[in-house]
């Protein structure tokens, strides 16, 4: 995991960017390491399909919006 921005007392604090091992992407506030105030947070996942005209496809989707207590709260918009 990559983090850039702000830090208190070794912990994430304030403005920051996450980049996940799995590519996962946060650009926002947080609260002593938990993702609090306004955000974005960027998700891939890969689904593999055994049977059917597709083997795998990526896909991904973008949150922003409000958090609270590291979980999206408020008002907020998902696009896929």
């Amino acid at each position: 995991m990559i983090i850039e921005g702000q830090f208190f007392q070794n912990k994430p604090h304030g403005d920051v960017e996450i980049i996940y091992p799995n590519q996962d992407k946060y650009k926002g506030n947080v609260n002593m390491g938990i993702r609090e105030g306004q955000g974005i947070q960027i998700m891939h996942w890969k689904v593999t399909m055994v049977i059917g005209i597709f083997e795998s496809f990526k896909e991904k989707f973008i949150y922003e919006g409000g958090w609270k207590d590291d979980k999206k709260n408020g008002n907020g918009k998902i696009k896929y």
